[in-house]
């Protein structure tokens, strides 16, 4: 596996994905939470944060394994 400005690019927009819709999922689960209010939740970016960068080691981990080309392959996506 080579490290390439393409594959930094998709890092960012899998992580970026990740963070947001990770977000809004946690966000949601912890309005199941009694006493939950957006006013207390200050915490948001480390959250955000947190799916970010698991997103992008994902990605690269997918990479490194060569789990994209068997599922290019495999899969949908190509």
């Amino acid at each position: 596996m080579k490290l390439t400005v393409q594959l930094l690019k998709e890092m960012l927009v899998v992580g970026l994905g990740f963070g947001i819709f990770g977000l809004i999922v946690s966000t949601a689960l912890m309005y199941t939470t009694p006493g939950f209010s957006l006013k207390k939740y200050s915490f948001w970016w480390q959250v955000f944060l947190s799916y970010a960068i698991t997103g992008a080691l994902f990605h690269l981990v997918c990479e490194a394994t060569n789990i994209n080309a068997w599922y290019c392959k495999n899969g949908n996506a190509c």
